[in-house]
Formats: structure tokens, C-alpha cells, sequence
């Protein structure tokens, strides 16, 4: 899997490259002129949304990291849906 990273990962040249027009985050449309002033991806997520569409950051987060040096900030575990028989049984405990 590092292996992949490291063949995939972008070049450090990329970071001269895009303007203030340049689209980093496709899914929710966030140019790169709208994210330079920001602190992380946190506060770009706060202030564009970018990261929170489709992909969910798996496309732009890398490119964030690599043009601003962002890291990602949190992660959260995957959520599992409860199954009725879960609510019920928690339901009648409290009962």
C-alpha cells in the first residue's frame, strides 16, 4: 500500500502550478484562490466545503496536502447502522 502512495503521490512541482482559478475540490467546485488564506482543512471544510463532497476528500485531500502542506486533522471511524432489534433491546433495559 505505501508502495502505491509513493508512486501516486503528487510532485512537489504541482505546487507552483495552479492559479488563484484553479478547481482543487471538483465535487463541491472550490478554487484554489478560496482556500490559499485558510489554515487547514478543517477551517476549508468550515469556510468551502471542500472535502464534504462525493469523494469525501479522497480526491482534493491529497492535492490540499501537497499545495499547502495540510494534514488531515481528524479522522472518523466508520459509522454502522443500529438494527431495530439493537433499539428495542437498549429500549426495554431502559425500561
Amino acid at each position: 500500500m505505501a508502495a502505491l502512495g509513493d508512486v501516486f503521490a503528487p510532485r512537489s512541482e504541482l505546487r507552483q502550478v495552479p492559479d488563484a482559478t484553479t478547481v482543487v475540490c471538483r465535487c463541491e467546485d472550490v478554487r484554489c484562490g478560496r482556500l490559499r488564506n485558510l489554515v487547514g482543512q478543517r477551517a476549508a471544510k468550515l469556510a468551502t466545503r471542500a472535502g464534504m463532497g462525493a469523494c469525501q476528500g479522497r480526491v482534493c485531500g491529497p492535492a490540499m496536502e501537497t499545495l499547502f502542506g495540510w494534514q488531515l486533522d481528524t479522522v472518523r471511524s466508520p459509522v454502522e447502522p443500529a438494527t431495530l432489534a439493537t433499539l428495542a433491546a437498549s429500549a426495554e433495559e431502559d425500561a
